[in-house]
């Protein structure tokens, strides 16, 4: 499953800090569509595709750390998810998908002025559709990228790693499945002649970013999925469009493992950059649970 997390800071909001205050809100989830919800610690009202859908309590037994560092900020969070299933076969599905993330994003500027980008793994390629939605119509949604504050990428992997990351998140262990899926697999990446000219058309929006905020990336030298390559690529091109780009390399920590194998360092990097876009907050307080191993 692809997760994009797109954080909005709600207008008027008094934000409280994880790290000066270890306060524990009740969250709940708001289902927008089978793709995207939203997790608030408060009533919202958000509006999608000219109707108002009404907030209501829907506890997960998961809450997502990630998520919560910024509720715990007063900040929304708006989770955007993919199936396999989905990014594989239906592509016209997928690009109905980034049409409605480019909706929610635009209808709710009256809510939400600032947005704040966190994406995980190949999260840019969905990340990729929307912006080609966006800009198809930028009379329309062109003031979305000028409300992006800051944005933060983990483990960015590039779709020419889609024959290796699949087969390894449905069989880690069993290496004759691992190998029957990435057979077939390559047979469809082959001869399902819509899915490349798709794929690479998604990162080159990625690539070619609207969003000019200051930017994080994180990668490691230990990520077979995620390869220092590609984020290096990438933090050399948006470089060279004026980003602000931070970098930081692990030494050996997997694929979307870098907050688990090292929690204080992962924290400290995404508060530093809390505060290179001002987003002024306490003190960092490593009593916090966010530091407990996961």
């Amino acid at each position: 499953m692809l997760k994009l997390i797109k954080v909005f800071r709600p207008l008027g909001s008094n934000q409280k800090s994880v790290y000066g205050d270890t306060t524990h809100r009740m969250l709940s989830m708001f289902d927008i569509n089978e793709n995207l919800y939203l997790c608030t610690d408060k009533p919202r009202s958000i509006e999608f595709d000219k109707k108002t859908l009404s907030w209501f309590y829907g506890q997960r037994r998961h809450i997502n750390k990630y998520s919560k560092l910024y509720t715990d900020q007063g900040m929304d969070v708006l989770v955007v998810r993919i199936n396999l299933i989905q990014s594989l076969f239906d592509l016209k599905g997928v690009e109905k998908f980034g049409q409605d993330i480019a909706d929610v994003l635009n209808s709710n500027e009256k809510y939400y002025k600032e947005i704040f980008i966190h994406s995980f793994s190949a999260g840019c390629g969905m990340y990729g559709v929307a912006q080609r939605m966006i800009k198809k119509n930028l009379d329309k949604y062109g003031n979305v990228p000028k409300r992006v504050i800051g944005q933060i990428w983990d483990s960015i992997s590039h779709h020419k790693m889609t024959i290796e990351a699949v087969p390894l998140a449905l069989f880690p262990n069993n290496i004759f499945m691992h190998s029957i899926v990435k057979g077939l697999l390559w047979c469809h990446l082959t001869f399902y002649f819509p899915l490349k000219p798709h794929y690479e058309d998604c990162y080159d929006n990625f690539y070619n970013n609207l969003a000019r905020a200051p930017a994080l990336i994180m990668a490691s030298k230990a990520d077979v999925l995620g390869k220092v390559e590609f984020a290096e690529e990438v933090v050399r091109r948006w470089r060279t469009n004026g980003v602000n780009v931070t970098y930081h390399c692990f030494d050996d920590s997997a694929h979307l493992k870098h907050m688990q194998k090292y929690p204080k360092e992962y924290l400290k990097l995404v508060y530093d950059h809390w505060e290179l876009i001002q987003l002024k907050l306490g003190e960092l307080d490593e009593t916090s649970d966010y530091f407990c191993q996961v």
